[in-house]
């Protein structure tokens, strides 16, 4: 299932389409989405879950996306880590 996320850059306001594409249990992978330009990331948040380690910050990894900024990566994947922490994500409630 996909839900939405919004960023701002550079005083712009950037609606982005988030889907969960892959999921096992050690790893799960989201593509966003945005006019022109597609990122695939990777975060290891199932494995730390599942070892009870709740609080571990969450590594991340750019499978696909050139071009694009450091500072976007950040903000795409702390809006999606706040969209599964809030529940929002329609991904997490199937």
């Amino acid at each position: 299932m996909a839900f939405y996320i919004t960023i701002i850059v550079d005083r712009k306001r950037i609606r982005l389409k988030v889907e969960r594409i892959l999921q096992s249990d050690s790893f799960e992978q989201f593509r966003a989405n945005a006019r022109n330009q597609e990122i695939t990331l990777q975060s290891n948040r199932p494995l730390f879950e599942k070892k009870g380690l709740r609080h571990r910050r969450t590594d991340w990894k750019i499978l696909s996306g050139d071009n694009i900024r450091k500072q976007i990566v950040d903000l795409i994947t702390e809006e999606i880590e706040a969209s599964i922490k809030d529940g929002k994500s329609l991904a997490y409630n199937t």
